[in-house]
C-alpha cells in the first residue's frame, strides 16, 4: 500500500511538473512572439527614419549644388546686366531693371543715336513753330525721318497720326520753363515762354485734333496725394490709345481707363523725353510714372475729362 502511494504520489507530482513546463513554455512563445513584434516596429521606425533623413540630406544638397552652379551665376549675370543698364539709362519709376527702363530712356548704341537726332531735329522747330503755330505739321514732316527710324528700330508700330502725337508732346515739353499761366489758345501757349501743365495739356490736346481729326482725344485732370493736381491727355487713333503728358514729354502705350483699371503700360512703351533741366519736374515725371507702372492711378483721381471738339483742319 505503501509502495503504490508513493508511485501515485510521484505521478502526481510529476503531472503537476509537466503542467507548470508547459505553462512556462506558453507564456513563453507569447513573450517571445511580443518581443518580436516590438523589434520589428523598432526597425520600422529605424527604416522610416532613416528614409527621412537621407531625403533631407539629399534635398539639401541639392539645393546646395542648385544654388552653387546655377542660381548663384544666374542672379551674379542678371546683375550685371542690372548695373550695366542702369550706367546706361536714367533711373526710371524708382526702379533700376531692365523692365522698367523705357527704350528712349535706354540711352545706349544704336537707340542713343536715334535719340540724340530725334531731340536735335525737334529743337531745331521749336523757334519756326513760336513764329508761326501752323507750320508744327511741317516740323513734324522735318522731324518724321528720325521718327520713324527710332520706332521702327525697336519695332513700335505707331500709325502717322500716333507719331505725330508724340512729336507734338516732345515738342510741347521744350516750349518754354514751368511756371504760372493761363493763356487757352494753342497757337498763344506756342508763343509763351512760361507754361504749366494746363496749357501743355490744352497745345498737346488741340493740336493733334486740329491736324488729325479723326483721332478721339480728350483732356484730363487729376488730382491726388501723391501727385497734385495734374493735366495730360488720351488719343485714340486705330484701336490704340494713349496717354501723352506734354509738361515732361511722356508717352505711355495704355488708356485711361486701362491705367484707372490697375493695368500697368505695356512693357518698353513708357516713352519720356523730358529734358534733363528741371530737378522738380524730374521727380515729379518719376513720380507720375511710378504712378502708371505700379497701377495706382484711380479713376477718384479723375477731377476733369473732356472730349476735344472737331478743330479747323490743317493750314
Amino acid at each position: 500500500m505503501d509502495e503504490q502511494f508513493v508511485m501515485g504520489s510521484d505521478r502526481g507530482r510529476l503531472g503537476m511538473g509537466l503542467g507548470a513546463f508547459l505553462t512556462w513554455m506558453r507564456r513563453a512563445e507569447t513573450s517571445g512572439g511580443a518581443q518580436a513584434t516590438t523589434r520589428g516596429s523598432i526597425q520600422s521606425r529605424h527604416v522610416v527614419v532613416g528614409l527621412i533623413c537621407w531625403t533631407i540630406l539629399l534635398v539639401a544638397g541639392g539645393a546646395v549644388i542648385l544654388e552653387r552652379y546655377w542660381i548663384h551665376p544666374l542672379r551674379a549675370q542678371l546683375k550685371g546686366i542690372q548695373i550695366a543698364a542702369y550706367g546706361n539709362a536714367q533711373r526710371i519709376n524708382g526702379l533700376e531693371n531692365v523692365q522698367a527702363t523705357s527704350p528712349l530712356l535706354f540711352r545706349s548704341g544704336g537707340d542713343a543715336i536715334a535719340l540724340t537726332q530725334i531731340e536735335q531735329c525737334v529743337a531745331k522747330q521749336v523757334a519756326g513753330v513760336k513764329v508761326r503755330y501752323g507750320s508744327i505739321h511741317d516740323a513734324y514732316l522735318a522731324c518724321s525721318a528720325p521718327l520713324a527710324s527710332f520706332f521702327d528700330r525697336n519695332r513700335l508700330s505707331f500709325s502717322d497720326a500716333e507719331r505725330f502725337a508724340v512729336f507734338v508732346t516732345l515738342l510741347s515739353s521744350r516750349l518754354g520753363t514751368y511756371g504760372p499761366s493761363f493763356s487757352s489758345d494753342p497757337e498763344q501757349i506756342a508763343k509763351d515762354d512760361v507754361l504749366n501743365c494746363t496749357q501743355t495739356m490744352i497745345f498737346v490736346a488741340r493740336t493733334i485734333k486740329r491736324f488729325y481729326p479723326e483721332a478721339a482725344v480728350r483732356e484730363i485732370g487729376i488730382s491726388n496725394q501723391a501727385m497734385g493736381e495734374h493735366g495730360f491727355v488720351e488719343m485714340s487713333s486705330g484701336g490704340r490709345a494713349m496717354l501723352l503728358d506734354g509738361l515732361v514729354g511722356l508717352v505711355a502705350d495704355i488708356s485711361l481707363d486701362e491705367a484707372t483699371a490697375g493695368k500697368r503700360p505695356r512693357p518698353f512703351l513708357m516713352l519720356e523725353f523730358f529734358p534733363e533741366t528741371n530737378a522738380n519736374l524730374r521727380a515729379f515725371s518719376e513720380n507720375f510714372m511710378r504712378t502708371l507702372r505700379l497701377g495706382g492711378l484711380s479713376r477718384a483721381d479723375i477731377n476733369y475729362d473732356q472730349q476735344v471738339a472737331e478743330a479747323s483742319l490743317r493750314g
